[in-house]
């Protein structure tokens, strides 16, 4: 198995940065708790409060599958249009460094 990192990037709508910010958390909560989930870390835009990126590390290609498929996902997806100017813009990626074993100096 191979690990994979996801980068997914997402600008909110205008009058729905709020509500799409919930909705994002809500979902860190969620996939945290899946098996395979490495990291799912929510990033927001300093400058532009509307624009949010995912950062992920996932065990293998099929469990992030996986994640694609849950309900809380499934669920984000069908009101994206409503939340976001456009589809997330999802980017996979394969580590070719080695791993840090601890934070940066």
């Amino acid at each position: 198995m191979s690990r994979v990192t996801v980068v997914a990037s997402m600008r909110a709508k205008v009058g729905q940065e709020e509500i799409a910010y919930s909705e994002l958390m809500n979902l860190v909560e969620k996939t945290r708790q899946e098996v395979g989930c490495i990291n799912y870390d929510l990033h927001r835009g300093l400058e532009d409060r509307s624009d949010f990126v995912f950062y992920e590390n996932w065990q293998s290609m099929e469990l992030l599958e996986a994640h694609w498929a849950t309900p809380h996902l499934v669920r984000l997806k069908s009101i994206a249009g409503e939340l976001f100017v456009a589809p997330a813009d999802v980017k996979l990626f394969s580590m070719v460094s080695a791993p840090l074993t601890s934070d940066c100096v």
